[in-house]
């Protein structure tokens, strides 16, 4: 990971003297890396044994893989059928994994400039793009649907946004619950007469309350969850990881830091964002609107209710973390005209990476 941080910089540095080349270094240059980085033993070594114990079957779905990974049964024949079709290696899947991804993004993000899409893989290069496409593949591309979900029912394509997030939940369960909150979101939106900005924050905080007092007492509802989670396609992988929600001992004691990024500085720029739409009358779409505030509460929430159990708040508001990283931070500043400032914030994230996230750097952090 140590050639993959000064990667980070080299790309990020790009971004000041022309960002086309800095975007198309970063889009050539994370393949690479993917096939070349070693094993990380734990998941990972999972994750391969299922894409190498892949076979073809002569009835539906075709494809399947025995293996001791607890996964989806959509990621696992999405997996299974790369590596049955192309014979690739693990690490050539991881590429090729990333490039459909990166396909996707660029899909979900068409409605926007195109330097806010650079700028969007910019802001993921140096946490987001390793952590699920080398550390949790079962997490890219999932993310990546339920991404495109979001925008499409933002842009009133109900049909297919609602398609897009449930093929999201469907090859990761962990988005399940976001995926439901962004239909309600989407839903409450369609008041278009209630929709002044005082209104949509009032409207979401509500809703962000609703969520930490189920949260909270979520153990009083396992059955309703259970029966809820008993009607998706990946029930049998739903019900076995329920217990991590619902038991008061579930995850890994202690105290999350970037929760704080989650339930300071996100709605920090969220309120600044909204200050300048106040300000300057800045047209914007308020079904957008909406569905950007709901988000990013729903990470409030979400990183209050399980303060104390960083496992579980890192997988439940693992969308809304990312979304704001990689497209609320940059969305803000580019709307603001500080173009400059998405840079230097860009470069010293991935400055301090290694310091901030020292599992994810192995080997990089040493050098400091």
């Amino acid at each position: 990971m140590f050639y993959y941080y000064i990667f980070t910089l080299v790309a990020s540095w790009m971004y000041f003297f022309s960002r086309k080349a800095g975007y198309y270094i970063l889009l050539l240059g994370v393949p690479l890396f993917l096939l070349n980085l070693p094993t990380t033993g734990l998941d990972y070594d999972y994750y391969k044994e299922s894409y190498d114990n892949a076979t073809f079957i002569g009835t539906f779905p075709f494809f399947e893989s025995m293996s001791s990974l607890t996964a989806e049964p959509l990621y696992v024949w999405y997996t299974s059928a790369i590596s049955v079709i192309s014979q690739l290696e693990f690490p050539a899947f991881l590429a090729l994994n990333f490039i459909f991804s990166t396909f996707l993004f660029s899909f979900a993000l068409s409605k926007f400039p195109s330097d806010l899409k650079k700028y969007f893989f910019l802001f993921i290069l140096p946490i987001i793009i390793p952590t699920l496409f080398y550390f949790s593949p079962r997490s890219s591309i999932s993310f990546a649907f339920i991404l495109i979900g979001f925008f499409k029912l933002c842009h009133d394509r109900k049909n297919l946004g609602i398609l897009f997030l449930f093929i999201g939940f469907s090859f990761h369960t962990q988005y399940f619950l976001i995926g439901l909150y962004i239909l309600v979101l989407y839903f409450l939106s369609s008041k278009k007469d209630l929709l002044n900005i005082n209104n949509i924050v009032l409207m979401n905080f509500v809703l962000a309350l609703l969520l930490f007092l189920f949260l909270h007492f979520i153990s009083f509802f396992e059955n309703i969850v259970a029966t809820v989670f008993s009607f998706l396609p990946s029930a049998s992988v739903a019900l076995a990881k329920l217990h991590y929600v619902s038991d008061e001992d579930g995850g890994s004691g202690g105290f999350r830091l970037t929760a704080l990024l989650s339930v300071l500085i996100y709605p920090a720029i969220l309120f600044y964002l909204l200050r300048t739409i106040k300000l300057h009358n800045y047209p914007i779409n308020t079904k957008f609107l909406f569905c950007l505030v709901g988000v990013v509460f729903f990470g409030i929430a979400v990183n209050i209710a399980f303060i104390g159990e960083p496992h579980v708040a890192g997988r439940l508001s693992r969308f809304s973390d990312y979304f704001c990283m990689g497209f609320l931070i940059p969305y803000v500043l580019y709307v603001n005209k500080h173009y400059l400032s998405i840079k230097v914030i860009s470069l010293v994230m991935c400055l301090l990476t290694p310091i901030l996230f020292k599992t994810l750097y192995i080997g990089a952090f040493e050098i400091f």
